[in-house]
Parts: structure tokens; sequence; C-alpha cells
């Protein structure tokens, strides 16, 4: 070489060492022109870089967002049946319950019935009985006068003589019709007694009667032998022993009335207290029952009342699952509907949202994004020989988001916040602080 350049005159040499130089040039320029390019190529690969990361990030997100989305749908749609199911069992069961219910009502019912002309028919054959027994209490009583008024007259009539005391006997016998048969004066306070009891009054009055009349008699009678002479005494001696034989027999027979009286009283107050224990008891059975029959009749009420109300909240509920579930459904239909219509929007969205990221990031730390120029011809030159397969498997997520993208990715916004992009740093090399 040095042969050949010593061979060559200093003309060519110069010519050759100005050749030199324009290579040099020309050389540099091309370095320039390549450095240029390769800076202006770098930015723009990391622009694309980020964007891509954005995507593939917000892509996760999506598609965490609707794996979520269909497992919640799928537990809410799982729980819905097995509440419609059990709704439909518990329905099916408040049916039966309410049909049993019913029976129980009506056979209620029915038994009320049955008992309400049990107590008519009884009440119509009291009614009956009452009426026979005022008549024959009517026959009775016009028996029992009469009887006891020829009672009266006879005893009157053996003890006196007929003619001083015919005018008396006439008097007692209208008093005693007069106040047996006026108005029923014996036996006005005792209309609701038995009959047994009502004789015992009649009797009673008419012994009364009796009695006063007696002596009536008697008075008349002393009346009259103390108001005759001295002359009559000797005549007034049987009269006299007649007298006091009489007034021991009268003492003896009030004695024996008294001890009577005693009794009857006694006898009384047995059957006035047998009457009202006997209309107390029949009167207490009378509220037990009427108190039983409307408890019963209250608790079927209820009953029915509580069924019918279990009945409507279970409907209720029902209603409120279904439109739940209509809703639901209308939402999701609506929402698959509406991303295909706005993917071009979507896509200039992300895109000057990841250049918005990029510049604030770039101004807030420049340092950390940062590498050196060998890492980036690095990661260029891997990036550049790196097969077409790897390429296709990354543009996937970036595809799926722009046409299967989920229905809530139109609501990022620029202010939303995205995960910041990590830088990437070659193997073998270190971050610069």
């Amino acid at each position: 070489m040095e042969e050949q350049l010593s061979d060559l005159a200093p003309s060519e040499l110069l010519n050759y060492i100005a050749f030199l130089e324009n290579e040099l040039e020309m050389t540099k320029s091309r370095m320039d022109s390549a450095q240029i390019k390769h800076a202006d190529e770098k930015a723009l690969l990391k622009a694309q870089i980020k964007l891509a990361l954005n995507r593939s990030h917000a892509a996760h997100k999506e598609a965490r967002f609707l794996r979520n989305v269909n497992q919640l749908t799928r537990s809410t749609s799982y729980d819905m049946e097995n509440d419609v199911l059990g709704n439909k069992y518990s329905f099916e069961e408040e049916r039966e319950r309410r049909k049993v219910l019913e029976s129980k009502v009506h056979y209620l019912e029915l038994e009320l019935e049955a008992k309400n002309k049990l107590i008519d028919q009884r009440w119509k054959r009291s009614e009956r009985l009452r009426s026979q027994l005022e008549k024959e209490n009517a026959v009775l009583k016009k028996k029992v006068v009469l009887g006891w008024m020829i009672g009266c007259l006879s005893e009157v009539y053996m003890l006196s003589a007929p003619n001083d005391l015919a005018p008396p006997l006439l008097r007692m016998v209208r008093s005693i019709q007069r106040e047996l048969e006026a108005d029923q004066s014996v036996v006005h306070g005792f209309a609701k007694d038995p009959l047994h009891v009502k004789l015992q009054h009649v009797e009673k009055a008419i012994l009364t009667l009796i009695q006063n009349a007696k002596d009536r008699t008697l008075e008349i009678k002393t009346s009259n032998e103390s108001s005759r002479g001295r002359d009559e005494k000797k005549d007034e001696e049987g009269p006299c022993f007649l007298l006091t034989i009489r007034k021991a027999d009268r003492d003896e027979e009030r004695r024996a009335k008294d001890r009577q009286r005693h009794k009857e009283n006694n006898g009384w107050q047995a059957v006035d207290e047998e009457t009202r224990r006997y209309n107390e008891k029949n009167g207490q059975e009378e509220d037990e029952d009427q108190g039983q029959e409307k408890e019963q009749k209250k608790e079927a009420e209820q009953k029915l009342q509580r069924a019918q109300d279990e009945i409507r909240e279970i409907l209720q509920r029902l209603e409120v699952r279904m439109s739940q579930l209509l809703s639901y459904r209308n939402a999701q239909g609506q929402d698959k509907t509406c991303p295909q219509n706005d993917e071009g929007e979507k896509e200039k969205d992300v895109k000057n949202m990841a250049e918005e990221e990029v510049k604030k990031q770039e101004e807030k730390q420049p340092q950390q994004m940062q590498v050196t120029e060998r890492g980036i011809d690095d990661f260029l030159l891997s990036q550049a020989r790196m097969p077409s397969k790897k390429k296709n498997r990354k543009g996937k997520p970036s595809s799926g988001t722009a046409s299967g993208a989920s229905p809530r990715s139109h609501r990022i916004t620029a202010d939303s916040k995205l995960p910041k992009p990590k830088p990437f740093i070659p193997p073998g090399r270190t971050r610069i602080n």
C-alpha cells in the first residue's frame, strides 16, 4: 500500500485526500441524518410503547372487570333462581295452609250455625214450656184460692157460731178474694221464680190472711163478751171457760205457726239459693260457651289474616325480584350494543390520553424516563429482530380493546389516573439517576 502511495503523484494524492475528505463529510452528514432519524424513530417508538402499555393495562382492567361482572351476574342469577324456587315452594305451602284454614273456617261456620239452630230450638221450647207453666199456674192459682177460701170458711164456721159471725165471714171472704185476685199482688214480685216457689208464696199469704181473720173474730168475741152485764155471769161461765181453752189453743197454734213459718222461711231461702245457683250456673255456662265460640272465631280470623298477609308479602318480594332481574338484563343488553358505535372515538380518546399522560410524566420525572443511547439502540434492535408472531400476539390485546371494548370503557376521562409505565432497562444496564 505504501509502495502504491509512493508511486502516486502529488496531484493524485491531493485529489485522493480531497476525495477522502468528501467521503468523510458525506459519511458525517449521513450519520447526522441517521442520528436525527434515529432520534425521531426513538421518540415515536417511545410514544407507541407507552400507548401500547396503556392499552394493555386498560385491556387487563376491562378483562378483569368483565370477569368480575360475569361472576357477579352468575352468582346473582343463581341466587335469584334459588330465591324464586324457594318462593314458589313457600307459596305452595302457604296455598295449602290457606286451604286448610279455609276448610277449618268453613267447618267452624257450620258448627256455629248448628249451635245457633240448637239455641233457637231450645229458646222456642223454653218459651212453649213457659207459656204452658203460666197457664197451669193460673189454673192452680184459681184452685188454690178457691180451696183456701173453702177451708177458711169451713174452719171459721166450725170454730164460731154462724149467727154471730156471718157479716165478718162475708167480709173476710171478700177481702181474701180481692187480695188474691186483684192485680196478682201475692205473686207480683215473684214472676220470674219457678212454680213451686210461687205456690209457697201463695200459701204463705193465705195463711197470714187466715190468721188475721181469726184474730179479728177473737177480738169481736172479746168485745161482745165484755159488753155484757153482770146479769149474764152464770151464762158466761161456759163461754169464759171456752175462751180460756181457745186462748190456750190459740197460743199453741201460734207457736206451731211460728215454727212452721220459720221452717217455711228456711225452705224459701234454700229454694231461693238453689234457684239463684241454678241461674248463675246456666248463665256462666252460656257465657263460657259464647266466649269460647267468640275466641274460636277470632283465632280463625286472625289465622286467615296472617296467611293472607304472608302470601301478599311473598308475592311482593317475587315481583320486586323479577323486576330487578328484568332491569338488570335490559341494562346488560343495552351495554352490549352501545360499544360498537363508539369504537373510533374511544381509540382517539385513549391516544390523546396516552400522549397527555406521557407529557405529564416527562415534565414531572425527566430523569426517570432517560436511558442511555446504547440501551435504547439495543431495545430498538431487539424489537426489530422479534418475529412477527410475537408482534401479532402483542397486538391482539390492543385490537381486542378497540373491537371488544367493555361497556364502561367510554367512562375514562383525561382526569382519570392511569398506571405509570415503568421505563425499559435492558439486561446488563443500570438506571441513570
